[in-house]
């Protein structure tokens, strides 16, 4: 190779591997955004409770106010502002989950709504809607074949270049950078070989899916709940948080049910919710 040439190659060689990896990002994207193909989406927010969605979208609390909101729409108990506790009315309860039952066993003894969550049946009771729904729902469901071609065409522009910079003779002012960039880009290929952190796990798309279909059940659009029926309201607080029964019970709406020492999980669903989830907790 000639001085002239190789400087040539120095010059394009960064150009052209700029092009290179702007079009692998953009077909990364591409990549998650076909992610799953309508036959390999199994999350489908229909098989879920009101309460195992609010599990998903937003952790134990909000799980359990979609059971209170369940309780409170059936009739099952009424809010006692005094005492910021559920007071059970007598009226039975149709539908009924465990943690709706739980919860409305611990209203029973004036507990105060922002210590609901921490009472052992309650507790319990989430446990075993925890288990029941799975940890796959909290895991990246893509197969590594999906992606893997990303970062290929990378790896081998790097290889190219190394490719190139070992034709003799060597010089050191145009095979050293060489070597350099080229390592840069093989790297930069590996990395892609990993699927990125924007991949919605199955529980993102459950609950995006189950937002857009329940749209009428926002609280911006005032949901009549008590003409849906105890269901559609756990659904309602599930999805968009307890303000959906400011039509029913506008005390009820406002309260938190966080309580200020929340017991401790060992494996906290909000924590693994947090990857790639950014545009479900829109809304």
């Amino acid at each position: 190779m000639g001085v002239t040439l190789d400087l040539v190659v120095l010059v394009l060689f960064p150009l052209i591997g700029i092009a290179v990896v702007a079009w692998v990002a953009d077909l990364s994207d591409r990549r998650v955004a076909a992610w799953p193909p309508p036959e390999r989406d199994w999350a489908d927010p229909d098989l879920l409770t009101g309460e195992q969605l609010g599990l998903l979208a937003n952790g134990e609390t909000r799980a359990v106010e979609a059971a209170v909101a369940r309780l409170r729409v059936a009739g099952a108990v009424r809010y006692d502002p005094a005492a910021v506790a559920l007071v059970p009315t007598g009226e039975p309860l149709p539908e009924a989950t465990d943690l709706s039952t739980a919860v409305l066993i611990a209203a029973a003894d004036r507990v105060p709504v922002a210590e609901l969550r921490a009472e052992p049946g309650v507790q319990a009771a989430l446990a075993e809607l925890r288990d029941g729904l799975g940890d796959a729902w909290y895991k990246v469901d893509m197969p590594p074949r999906h992606f893997v071609v990303v970062g290929l065409p990378v790896i081998g522009y790097g290889l190219a270049g190394l490719g190139w910079a070992l034709i003799a003779p060597f010089r050191w002012y145009t095979d050293v950078p060489m070597y350099l960039m080229a390592g840069i880009a093989i790297i930069l290929g590996l990395a892609g070989l990993v699927r990125p952190d924007t991949v919605p796990l199955p529980a993102a798309r459950a609950v995006d899916r189950a937002r857009k279909r329940h749209d009428d059940l926002h609280p911006r659009r005032k949901p009549a709940l008590t003409t849906y029926g105890p269901a559609a309201a756990a659904t309602a607080v599930g999805l968009f948080g307890l303000g959906a029964l400011q039509s029913v019970d506008p005390g009820l709406a406002v309260l938190s049910f966080r309580s200020d020492v929340e017991p401790e999980e060992d494996d906290d669903p909000d924590d693994r919710f947090v990857v790639g989830c950014a545009s479900v907790n829109a809304g």
